[in-house]
């Protein structure tokens, strides 16, 4: 069994083999060896022993933990032998590693941020070697260029938009500190020579800078800085304005709790944790474009990672409590429920029924429309624990008898919970002898929020009767099918008789092309005609079910059968068949005798 040893490189521990210790020691002090200056070699081992750390770290695995000699060889095999550091020029050409001019090769490059040649952040210049562009200048020029011609087009808009890119960007992107990062920034192979070559640079940085300040100071680099302060100064602006509204925003947010209507929607805590949510998520960039921004505006290169890494912390809270608000939010709207009653109108006897609505004197129509995206909520008001909500409709369809439905709809967490909303509505509606009067509004407790919860009327009126329509339907009814094709504002306020054809008004020549493009074929009505036959179906056949003593369930390539046998003798049968082409086709069938076939078309 092989003696090993703990040991720490670059400050990671490390297990090895007594054995390849012994030569990874030798190899290092052979290397510091070479040096005459103990500061040189002290920078070119650290280097050195980061490369070497790094390429243990890749190679050790929880199944093999251990460093062993092949480890070692295939690390010296990489790194070049310590003769190659310093070679004299006459015994270039034999070199083993360095065959060919390690600077000039441009393989398995790396994207950090460089910090020898930066504005900002060192994004810009990073990217530049990245593409293999040895003058950032060219790319700033390119990527300025860019900005400013894409301002033209949107008008400025997407200045701030290129501004939170570039500083999420360089918080995520590492900055290549050690001569190993640096060297795979610009694709050079990480060896003795080229590490050597890149710390030394670093040391004799100092006797260069004159050189160097005078190739940056050149009338290019100053035009580009120019620009380029011009557009960050801009930039910062609109940051400092974004800023200020978002704080204004927080500060309603948090002490009011209170955003519009908004609490209708959710509770007090979520409206308040989703505020913090959204300025956590959108302040952080805009913080990092001020503080990034004046910096370069004012020459301040000085790194506080500690800065970069508390925006980053205050971003990913941000998200994450955005996620945990949005999953939870969304929760309640997964469910869409719908019920059908029918309310009993009997008291209704007259051949002429007058239709009005009354509404509500405490809901404000106009003051509260509210606008969450995909939801508009027109006439929302919150009256001690109930909210009243003007989200009725009717519509009046031709029917075999006078019959009022009402189909009430609510989404919710679960279909039990959709339910238990809809159960939870309060509408109420008036009938005389000639006379039906509707609220246009439905109340619900405010602990149900809002769930798109809506009341669809429609009212079956016989051949041969006639309707009155109040004034004060114009906003309540929608979308009448008339054979004059008039609009349902223009209808309010005259007689109007239930034909074959549909309503015709008795006291007013309407003409057809009156009142292009509304009423005349609303699709709901023949889809909720439909929706209460099967239902009144399927209850007919749960019945059968529940008096069953014997079911026979069959299934092939054309759909379903059930073949219930009763316990009083009868035998019922339902078909359910599918056509791709027509659509479905479900057919009840009494002890041998068809009962009632209902087809639904394709396209419902």
């Amino acid at each position: 069994m092989k003696t090993t040893v703990n040991i720490n490189i670059n400050k990671q521990a490390f297990v090895i083999d007594e054995d390849a210790y012994q030569k990874l020691a030798t190899y290092i002090n052979n290397i510091k060896s070479r040096f005459n200056n103990e500061i040189e070699a002290n920078e070119v081992i650290e280097d050195i022993e980061a490369r070497i750390a790094e390429l243990f770290s890749k190679k050790t695995t929880s199944l093999s933990p251990v460093v062993d000699m092949s480890m070692v060889d295939d690390v010296i095999q990489k790194l070049g032998r310590p003769e190659d550091i310093f070679m004299e020029e006459e015994n270039e050409n034999k070199s083993t590693y360095n065959t060919t001019n390690n600077s000039s090769r441009r393989v398995n490059r790396k994207l950090f941020r460089n910090p020898d040649d930066k504005k900002v952040s060192g994004l810009v210049s990073g990217l530049s070697l990245y593409f293999g562009i040895e003058d950032a200048t060219v790319t700033r020029i390119i990527i300025i260029a860019v900005i400013v011609l894409l301002m033209m087009v949107t008008k400025g808009s997407v200045l701030f938009f290129a501004g939170i890119v570039y500083f999420i960007l360089s918080m995520v992107i590492p900055k290549a500190t050690t001569a190993s990062e640096k060297l795979q920034m610009r694709g050079e192979d990480v060896n003795l020579n080229n590490i050597k070559n890149s710390v030394m640079n670093e040391m004799n940085k100092g006797f260069t800078t004159t050189s160097s300040n005078t190739s940056n100071n050149n009338s290019l680099n100053q035009v580009v800085n120019i620009i380029g302060k011009i557009i960050i100064g801009f930039l910062v602006f609109k940051a400092f304005v974004v800023l200020f509204g978002l704080i204004v925003f927080l500060t309603f947010g948090l002490i009011a709790g209170n955003v519009e209507y908004a609490h209708l929607i959710a509770n007090q805590f979520d409206i308040i944790l989703a505020c913090l949510g959204i300025f956590f998520l959108v302040a952080t960039p805009t913080i990092a474009v001020i503080y990034y921004g004046l910096q370069w505006i004012l020459n301040n290169k000085t790194d506080r990672p500690y800065i970069a890494w508390g925006l980053i912390s205050m971003f990913l809270i941000g998200i994450t409590i955005c996620g945990f608000e949005a999953v939870k939010q969304s929760k309640d709207w997964l469910t869409n429920k719908k019920v059908y009653n029918e309310i009993d109108i009997s008291p209704v006897l007259s051949d002429t029924i007058k239709i009005a609505s009354v509404g509500n004197k405490n809901i404000n129509n106009d003051g509260t429309h509210i606008n969450f995206g995909k939801v508009e909520i027109d006439g929302i008001s919150k009256i001690g624990n109930e909210v009243y909500l003007q989200e009725v409709e009717l519509d009046i369809i031709k029917g075999d008898k006078l019959l009022l439905s009402k189909k009430i709809n609510s989404l919710g967490s679960s279909e039990k919970n959709a339910l238990d909303k809809i159960r939870n509505i309060k509408y109420n509606l008036t009938t005389t002898e000639n006379s039906i009067i509707f609220e246009d509004y439905f109340s619900f407790p405010i602990s149900d929020k809002y769930r798109a919860q809506k009341i669809k009327l429609i009212l079956e009126v016989p051949v041969g009767k006639v309707i009155y329509l109040d004034r004060s339907t114009k906003d309540f009814i929608y979308d009448l099918d008339n054979v004059t094709n008039t609009y349902d504002k223009e209808m309010v306020g005259h007689y109007w008789l239930m034909t074959e054809q549909g309503l015709k008004c008795m006291d007013k020549e309407f003409k057809i092309e009156d009142g292009v493009g509304e009423g005349n074929g609303y699709d709901d009505d023949d889809d909720v005609k439909l929706e209460k036959e099967i239902e009144k179906t399927m209850d007919s056949v749960g019945k059968d079910l529940d008096d069953a003593e014997n079911v026979k369930i069959n299934i092939n390539k054309e759909g379903v059968s059930l073949d219930i046998d009763k316990k009083d003798g009868t035998e019922s049968k339902v078909t359910i068949k599918d056509n791709k082409a027509e659509g479905t086709k479900i057919k009840i069938e009494k002890n041998g005798v068809e009962e009632k076939v209902i087809n639904i078309k394709k396209d419902k």
